[in-house]
């Protein structure tokens, strides 16, 4: 009987997978239905292979299975179902089609021996319409079966691959020349959906962070354009979690457009109390220069108004959250003051490097400031300046030099509580370094004023039984002597 299968050769893609299909026709239209049925699968098994030697092009994974195929065939072995096996685990045919795919094949063996039953018409139609949809119709890389089954083993089994970002990119970029670039976009936005509803959850970090890698990366690898700016904002307003850790990546913050942008960014200010590390975010999308000035007005307002608890926590910069610890210093809490100094510590001296010289003056009179205010951290940061020698800026020892004797408006005063130890620290210094300062302060003296109408005489005897020790402040005391009226 013979058996019409031309409808299905326009459906065949490539032109190398049509002439077995071809020969398949021919042997239906004429009756012989086992040559059918047997090129209907020669054609599906010889696809597979082709697909085999296009995905070696980008990948080397393929490349084995391809030289197993070419030793196998040498040695005279069947490689059929080795064939089909591999495509489905390859991702070229997914486990329904391989289960359809995987019948065709063991019924060609059937009736590829004459002793046995021929194919009904029904059959070689089935195995024709089968064997076309599933891989001749079907683009060479991976489909969203593929993407399908990848999204569920990597979010059902926390070890399906190492903890590591290096070895998540990795395995992205590897995965990535297997999948049609077409299904990209579903299955991100399919795995944002899944990370998302577990996020909240403590025991899936290892998922959700495996997550962000992986969307980085493939993101970075050139499909962030296939989303619209419109599609963007309404992608991060759905999955908002995921989002601020995928596009804390600078690269990809500057894509998304900015009403997408203004979303992020309202979103990690309002969440930075419970998630101080989202400072640190936009500290990072700062300096990469991508806030816009209104969105860099929202986050300054936001470290200007975070307590100085959490700005620490967040792990930033001096020079980003310079006015918040100057405000903190300036507090007369020695709670809030320690936490400032935190931040100094944090940072250390190579922290300072960061800010203007003024800024670095400015600093150091605070933090002498609360030092004689008695906080106990600005007491320890007096005494690691001293320990770690010339590595803090002098024009941070100037401020903190400055503020034992003299405030900004040039108002003499003495705060003698930590003098000895400033005055150590500055023992230290290059002289030229430290007469330069002294000479400084001396004019400063000699032009300023008293803070007060009755200098605290108690206070300057103190001052003098300390700073008579050093024989190279002789001038400065001389001017402060003859300025509060203590004559020569």
């Amino acid at each position: 009987m013979k058996v019409d299968l031309t409808k299905y050769l326009n459906q065949i893609l490539a032109p190398e997978d049509k002439p077995l299909f071809e020969e398949a026709i021919k042997s239906a239209d004429c009756g012989a239905l086992r040559a059918a049925y047997i090129m209907i699968w020669l054609s599906c098994a010889e696809s597979l292979k082709r697909r085999f030697h296009e995905a070696l092009k980008r990948d080397s994974e393929a490349g084995k299975i391809v030289g197993e195929i070419q030793t196998k065939e040498s040695n005279k072995k069947a490689v059929d179902y080795y064939v089909l096996d591999h495509a489905n685990k390859y991702g070229f045919v997914d486990d329904a089609s391989f289960l359809v795919l995987e019948h065709i094949y063991n019924m060609r063996c059937i009736f590829g021996h004459p002793y046995e039953k021929a194919p009904s018409p029904e059959q070689v139609k089935h195995a024709a319409s089968s064997v076309v949809e599933y891989v001749l119709s079907r683009p060479v890389k991976l489909n969203k079966g593929f993407a399908q089954k990848l999204i569920k083993d990597m979010l059902g089994d926390p070890d399906y691959i190492d903890d590591l970002r290096k070895t998540v990119e990795d395995f992205t970029k590897e995965i990535s020349v297997r999948i049609d670039e077409g299904t990209y976009k579903w299955l991100l936005t399919k795995y944002w959906k899944e990370l998302e509803k577990d996020s909240y959850d403590s025991s899936f970090g290892k998922q959700f962070r495996r997550g962000v890698w992986f969307s980085q990366t493939l993101l970075t690898i050139g499909c962030v354009g296939d989303f619209k700016k419109d599609e963007w904002h309404a992608i991060v307003r759905k999955y908002p979690k995921t989002c601020m850790g995928i596009f804390c990546d600078w690269e990809l913050f500057s894509e998304i457009g900015r009403d997408a942008q203004d979303y992020i960014v309202g979103y990690l200010i309002g969440h930075c109390e419970e998630q101080p590390k989202y400072l640190n975010v936009l500290e990072h999308l700062q300096d990469r220069s991508c806030l816009s000035s209104r969105q860099k007005e929202r986050y300054s307002k936001c470290l200007d108004e975070n307590a100085i608890e959490t700005v620490r926590a967040g792990n930033l910069r001096l020079v980003t959250c310079f006015e918040a610890v100057i405000d903190a210093l300036k507090s007369h809490n020695f709670y809030i003051q320690n936490s400032a100094i935190d931040i100094i510590v944090q940072n250390g001296w190579e922290g300072m490097n960061d800010l203007k010289l003024e800024q670095q003056i400015e600093l150091g009179r605070n933090v002498l400031q609360a030092a004689d205010g008695g906080a106990a951290r600005a007491y320890q940061l007096i005494d690691q300046i001293f320990a770690e020698k010339m590595e803090w800026p002098e024009n941070f020892i100037k401020g903190i030099f400055f503020e034992c004797f003299i405030n900004e408006n040039d108002q003499l005063r003495l705060k003698e509580r930590r003098l000895e130890d400033v005055l150590e620290i500055l023992g230290i210094l290059k002289p030229a370094s430290r007469n330069a300062m002294i000479s400084e302060l001396i004019r400063n003296v000699e032009k300023g004023t008293l803070k007060y109408a009755d200098y605290d005489k108690q206070d300057l005897k103190k001052g003098k039984k300390i700073i008579t020790k050093y024989k190279w402040l002789e001038k400065l005391w001389k001017s402060i002597n003859i300025k509060v009226g203590g004559g020569k």
